[in-house]
């Protein structure tokens, strides 16, 4: 299967960031997006469908669209590149094939799948202010197929139960989109995703044991995220605040110096707790 993502028009609300560098990429940034996404396949196709073997002049031809809750999260490793993992609900598709009318076959059966992609991220204004945010990227896509069914048509057709079976993929996976922040702490954003996935799909009868197979179901959908997606930025590494280099969030009162200057990251949780909870003290 082969799928590409679309994520549109996102409204984003960002926190625990001062004014300032709202608009800004930096390195230790947690950017965590969600929001409906509908993946919407198309020009679905299929080697020939086989019965026990033999060919029935037949394919996998469509696979309808679904929406479902999609979630990223991206870690900024520095400035500019960062490590999203994408994720979702998951979605749920008919699978219909041509060739089978003669049987009163049109839909096989049906399915869920879960999609998790892990990305690398380039960010060409990484760092900077500027309200747009452009990025693309490239990762590995791992879906699993699971609650697949046998259409009621097909054992009405074949008389007796079939059970369904769909390979899981591994596939390659490509991104390119943009944050445009409206105001300080309100963005939009578009994600274009793609998406290599490809399965092979086998039935087969619970009394006679026939299999009935199609390898190689490709599936080219657009998907339409971003319905009402919220996006959070978080910052979790301290920076250095005056030359006593004491350790804070960059919402400290020495703001021109935090964009500037850090230390390790493990002193921020110390300071984290000591500041909210008094347990500790560095």
């Amino acid at each position: 299967m082969k799928k590409r993502i679309l994520i549109a028009a996102i409204v984003a609300a960002s926190t625990l960031l001062p004014a300032q560098v709202m608009a800004s990429r930096q390195a230790g940034d947690i950017i965590v997006r969600a929001g409906a996404a509908t993946v919407d396949p198309y020009d679905v196709e299929s080697d020939e469908i086989t019965l026990d073997g033999t060919g029935l002049d037949a394919e996998v031809n469509s696979v309808d669209s679904n929406t479902q809750l999609g979630l990223t999260a991206t870690w900024m490793v520095t400035d500019k590149i960062g490590l999203e993992l994408l994720a979702a609900t998951p979605f749920n598709h008919d699978i219909r094939a041509k060739g089978l009318e003669g049987l009163d076959i049109r839909k096989i059966g049906d399915t869920s799948h879960l999609p998790p992609t892990l990305s690398v991220q380039y960010h060409f204004m990484g760092g900077s202010d500027n309200k747009f945010q452009p990025f693309v990227g490239a990762g590995l896509n791992y879906t699993n197929f699971f609650d697949e069914d046998a259409s009621k048509e097909l054992e009405t057709a074949l008389g007796e139960k079939y059970d369904l079976d769909l390979d899981e993929s591994w596939g390659v996976a490509v991104q390119a989109g943009i944050d445009y922040f409206v105001t300080d702490n309100i963005a939009l954003n578009a994600t274009v995703w793609w998406i290599d996935i490809e399965t092979d799909a086998t039935l087969k009868g619970e009394d006679s044991g026939t299999k009935i197979e199609a390898d190689s179901v490709e599936i080219d959908p657009w998907g339409l995220p971003g319905r009402c997606c919220i996006q959070v930025l978080i910052t979790y590494h301290p920076v250095a605040c005056g030359e006593g280099l004491s350790t804070c969030w960059r919402s400290c009162e020495c703001e021109a110096n935090c964009r500037r200057c850090r230390v390790p990251a493990a002193p921020a949780v110390t300071h984290f707790l000591n500041r909210y909870t008094g347990l500790v003290h560095a």
